[in-house]
């Protein structure tokens, strides 16, 4: 496959015309089409698969999520009950909520020793750098 270029200029006293030609092999030009086409595919493929997970995910949060957050509504005090019944269930909910607030600052006690954990291990390991 030959493919030829003219550039064509004129000049005061009468026209001229250059003439360049460029060989390109066809086999060259048939290689590189496949790599384009795969390329393209390939990046279909990954916005489309990008694409079905936000779909995904985003059905996901609306009727799942949703679905579980409704149903876990606190619990309500029967108003039918006896003063100490009432009383009873008031210490439930109260010692429930304790033992939630309870294992909050075990977590956030054990967070922050991982987290000193790492700062020494950060500055031992700048020292260790240093000459």
């Amino acid at each position: 496959m030959s493919e030829t270029i003219n550039n064509g200029s004129t000049s005061g006293t009468g026209n001229s015309l250059e003439s360049i030609s460029i060989d390109i092999p066809l086999s060259d030009v048939y290689q590189l089409e496949p790599q384009l086409l795969l390329k393209n595919r390939v990046e279909s493929f990954t916005f489309l698969l990008i694409f079905l997970l936000f779909l995904l995910k985003t059905l996901y949060i609306y009727f799942i999520d949703n679905r579980l957050l409704k149903s876990r509504k606190p619990k309500k005090i029967n108003n039918n009950n006896t003063e100490p019944e009432i009383k009873e269930q008031q210490n439930e909910i109260d010692l429930e909520e304790n033992q939630f607030s309870v294992k909050n600052i075990e977590i956030e006690q054990e967070t922050q020793i991982i987290e000193q954990q790492n700062e020494f291990d950060r500055s031992k390991s700048l020292s260790d750098q240093q000459p």
